[in-house]
């Protein structure tokens, strides 16, 4: 009986991945948002160290989370929102978190100035930079990329 039925081999099935492989992407980007966190409480609690290594991880994961995506072509809308924002706090937000608790805590009220126009000037800046950089890709494949210099003007 079991001779009869059709018996495909192995190599004629098409390639599938199993169905929690969609998931794999936004794993990464989740782990780079709580580098990002992780290294706000670390600069918080002034282990300078420990906080810089997760930036560093950070960078890794962000790497890793769209390649990822493309290999498996389980990129979406939703993950390309959600890695902006994943951007936004890990090289955005901590950066600027580490650099005023590494050396602008001491000079009080300068010392919030300073970090005010450094976090608006320069970590949140190049961050959406990257994000627009990021969107401009998405929306317009193919067509030009402004470079660093052109978002800056923009900015």
């Amino acid at each position: 009986m079991l001779g009869s039925l059709p018996h495909r081999r192995r190599e004629d099935r098409p390639h599938r991945f199993r169905r929690g492989v969609f998931l794999l992407p936004s794993l990464f980007t989740v782990a780079n948002l709580f580098c990002g966190y992780a290294c706000v409480i670390f600069a918080l609690r002034h282990a300078f160290e420990q906080a810089a290594m997760f930036i560093g991880f950070a960078i890794v994961l962000d790497m890793l989370d769209g390649r990822v995506a493309r290999m498996t072509g389980t990129s979406s809308a939703f993950g390309v929102e959600f890695d902006s924002l994943a951007d936004v706090v890990s090289f955005g937000m901590a950066p600027a978190v580490l650099c005023f608790a590494w050396g602008l805590k001491g000079f009080d009220q300068a010392g919030w100035a300073a970090h005010m126009a450094q976090l608006a000037g320069h970590f949140l800046v190049d961050a959406e930079g990257k994000v627009a950089w990021t969107q401009i890709e998405v929306v317009q494949p193919g067509g030009r990329v402004p470079g660093r210099g052109d978002i800056l003007g923009v900015a």
